[in-house]
């Protein structure tokens, strides 16, 4: 099939379904698990300072200088402003900030 200015080209197989290199696609193996590292549970801090024995309001000055990428997400609800919760990779990293500011306790700005 062809625009009405161009040359008329011969239709010569269906390509509509092609995978581009001629064979059919299969999925990596480090792919096939992908869901496995998405998010699928989330811990708010207010649990995690129970859990851990720490001050709720501490452990919210600590994950407050947490990105995304660390592990720590906002979670809304109706009629609530929001709650900080984190992933167990930044559960993880919370514990290891947590030791690196009783370590040197004056390097945490309020």
């Amino acid at each position: 099939m062809s625009l009405p200015a161009s040359q008329p080209t011969r239709l010569i197989a269906w390509t509509s379904f092609c995978p581009g290199i001629g064979r059919w696609h299969q999925r990596s193996p480090l792919k096939q698990h992908e869901h496995a590292r998405q998010v699928h549970h989330v811990t708010t801090l207010a649990k995690i300072a129970k859990d851990l024995g720490e001050d709720e309001d501490w452990l919210w000055d600590i994950a407050n200088e947490m990105e995304i990428e660390d592990g720590v997400i906002w979670v809304h609800g109706v009629g609530e402003d929001g709650v900080q919760a984190l992933t167990d990779s930044g559960i993880e990293n919370l514990i290891e900030l947590i030791r690196f500011y009783k370590e040197n306790p004056g390097l945490l700005r309020r």
